[in-house]
C-alpha cells in the first residue's frame, strides 16, 4: 500500500526531474496557497536549478493581478528555477473562455522558453 508520504515524495521527485514546470495556484489572501508553500517547503534549497518554470495564478479579482509577479515568481527563483517569461494571471470569470488568453501567453513565452533551454558551457573546476 502506498502511503501519503510516498505519494508526496513521488510528486517531489517528478517536480525535480522535470525540465519545464507550470506552477499554478489560486490566490489566497493576495498570494499563493499554503498548500503550495507546504509542498515547495519540502524541496531542498536550489532544487529547481536548471529548470524552467512558468508561473500562473487564478484570482478572484483583477486587483490581485500582480500576485503572480510579486509572490510566485520570487518563490520559483528562490528555488533556483529560471522564470523566462512574465507570469499569467487569469480571473475566475476568465476561466470559462481562457483559451485565447493562454494561447497569447504561450506565443509570447515561446522566445523566452527557447532561450531558457540553450545550454550554458560549464567549465570544469
Amino acid at each position: 500500500m502506498i502511503t501519503g508520504g510516498e505519494r508526496i515524495d513521488a510528486a517531489l521527485a517528478t517536480v525535480v526531474g522535470a525540465d519545464l514546470l507550470i506552477v499554478a495556484s489560486p490566490t489566497y489572501k493576495a498570494s499563493y496557497t499554503g498548500l503550495l508553500k507546504a509542498f515547495v517547503d519540502r524541496l531542498p534549497p536550489r532544487a529547481l536549478l536548471g529548470r524552467a518554470a512558468l508561473p500562473l495564478m487564478v484570482t478572484g479579482s483583477p486587483a490581485h493581478a500582480l500576485a503572480v509577479e510579486v509572490h510566485l515568481r520570487p518563490l520559483l527563483a528562490e528555488l533556483g528555477a529560471t522564470v523566462p517569461t512574465p507570469g499569467l494571471t487569469l480571473t475566475e470569470s476568465e476561466l470559462v473562455d481562457a483559451g485565447p488568453r493562454i494561447e497569447d501567453w504561450i506565443e509570447q513565452a515561446a522566445l523566452g522558453l527557447r532561450w531558457a533551454f540553450i545550454p550554458y558551457p560549464v567549465e570544469a573546476s
